[in-house]
């Protein structure tokens, strides 16, 4: 009898991982799908990339003609049935009055080390994009990261897609050395 549950706990834990690993990979693949649509989108407009509510169109219904009947928008393990995506744009890549517009593609100095979109927390109520950049100082404010940013969705995980259109998964720890590096581009374009 012991023998026996211990082989269905086992099952249900294999049964689990792969369950998990399967919406992962289908999570990722709906930020590469994004990516995919934001290129041709800054294709079409002269390198800027897809904007946030506050500036026009946000990038949600700007990518839906590139996206076609797809509908990539929530994370398939995102619990917020009320909200439409379960990415967000990081707000450094958006058009602003103040600091380096880093709104066009060609402007961003490292595209492979900045992010573009990530997962959102489970709580996270702030629209289409991260509020990482205080708009009335110029500065990066990364206090308000923990509650915008959904570091561990995926296990110990989130998902990331970055300017150059390639997606990662990053664990909690990761993500805090990406934050960490001396010339980080993570967040800020031009550190």
């Amino acid at each position: 009898m012991a023998v026996s549950a211990l082989l269905a706990g086992l099952a249900f834990a294999g049964w689990q991982r792969t369950f998990l690993a399967g919406k992962n990979t289908q999570c990722l693949a709906n930020l590469r799908a994004i990516g995919v649509a934001a290129a041709a989108y800054s294709s079409d407009n002269d390198g800027a990339l897809p904007a946030t509510a506050h500036q026009r169109d946000s990038w949600i219904a700007s990518l839906q003609p590139y996206l076609g009947t797809k509908k990539p928008y929530r994370c398939p393990l995102d619990p917020n049935p009320r909200r439409v995506s379960s990415y967000a744009i990081n707000d450094a890549l958006t058009p602003r009055a103040r600091g380096p517009n880093f709104s066009r593609r060609q402007n961003i100095p490292r595209p492979a080390a900045t992010m573009f979109m990530a997962e959102t927390a489970d709580s996270f109520s702030g629209g289409d994009h991260f509020h990482f950049f205080d708009e009335e100082t110029g500065e990066f404010v990364l206090v308000s990261m923990p509650g915008e940013l959904g570091p561990i969705r995926h296990s110990l995980g989130s998902n990331y897609l970055f300017v150059d259109g390639h997606v990662e998964t990053l664990t909690h720890r990761e993500l805090n050395q990406r934050l960490r590096e001396a010339d980080s581009a993570f967040i800020n374009p031009n550190p």
